[in-house]
């Protein structure tokens, strides 16, 4: 599998922004999602290769955007990246597909290392 395109699903802007950049400087083409339901637009629209999807936001929480993706898209790996979750959280996400938990602040090299890993 090759990584090229990857969703970044946080209500935080500032986040958002910085981690998409610093993929970008790594040759990643990011797709910018500020809410849940826009995330699932963009998935049916652009079809990226990857989601980094935050938990908390407003509207459509990110568990829920985890279960719609992998209703619709299975083969479609997911990190979870998220400042607020518990170890029920951790368990839930992973049961329901996800491929990655990482903590915010996240390890910017561990989440490119995840991310090679996949390719």
């Amino acid at each position: 599998m090759i990584i090229s395109t990857i969703l970044i699903v946080d209500d935080e802007k500032d986040y958002l922004s910085a981690l998409a950049e610093r993929l970008e400087l790594r040759g990643y083409l990011c797709l910018k999602s500020i809410n849940g339901e826009q995330a699932i637009k963009i998935i049916k629209e652009k079809k990226p290769d990857l989601v980094l999807l935050d938990l908390k936001m407003p509207g459509i929480s990110g568990i829920e955007v985890l279960k719609w993706i992998y209703e619709n898209h299975p083969n479609l790996p997911v990190f979870i990246i998220t400042g607020h979750g518990s170890t029920k959280e951790k368990e839930l996400c992973l049961e329901l597909g996800a491929k990655e938990y990482l903590n915010k602040p996240v390890d910017f090299q561990k989440l490119l290392q995840k991310i090679r890993e996949l390719e």
